[in-house]
């Protein structure tokens, strides 16, 4: 199973676009836990209201943050009942083969699956693939990580190259990482 950790702070018009996207997926077998920094009571009952047991709601303790959903993805690893993880910000869309794509490789003995997507701000990334990855030249959204592995790791980082440290850090981790050169998100 895949669990995908998704850090929710009130875009209440893209979510259910993501949650679109998640049941649409060919790969089935993943459960999607929503992180709501601080109570949001329209999310909450927007999960309630899908009767699709993969998704569930989860707020964060002592919440909001207001870190770009650090704690979130941090706190969401401690909880992840997949073998495999991936992180979807609530603005993030993603093509119907998403999960399966990036899953593919690590059910053969890879530990880590890495695509292209494309990036409001920093257009298609990563432009290449190079270890350690440039600042800028990742989004949360674009990689899968086996849980074991990400919770050794931890996401420690507060700040906003958070993305490209955690990544780079699991990147050297293990020499069984996959870059597959394929455009299978988009991160609003």
């Amino acid at each position: 199973m895949i669990s995908i950790i998704t850090p929710f702070y009130g875009q209440h018009r893209q979510l259910p676009e993501l949650i679109r996207c998640l049941q649409d997926q060919t790969c089935k077998d993943f459960e999607c836990v929503i992180w709501a920094d601080g109570p949001d009571e329209w999310c909450k009952d927007h999960i309630a209201t899908l009767g699709d047991s993969r998704f569930r709601y989860a707020e964060i303790p002592d919440g909001p943050h207001l870190d770009w959903g650090h704690y979130a993805r941090d706190i969401g690893l401690n909880h992840a009942c997949g073998e495999l993880v991936c992180f979807l910000g609530s603005d993030s869309l993603v093509q119907p083969t998403y999960l399966e794509r990036l899953s593919a490789p690590l059910r053969d003995a890879w530990d880590v699956s890495v695509c292209k997507i494309g990036h409001e701000k920093h257009g298609v990334i990563p432009k290449c693939f190079a270890i350690p990855l440039p600042t800028g030249e990742v989004d949360a959204m674009s990689f899968m990580v086996r849980t074991d592995i990400a919770r050794r790791i931890g996401w420690i980082w507060k700040h906003y190259e958070a993305d490209n440290a955690f990544l780079n850090a699991v990147l050297q981790s293990t020499p069984r990482w996959i870059f597959l050169d394929e455009l299978l998100g988009q991160h609003r």
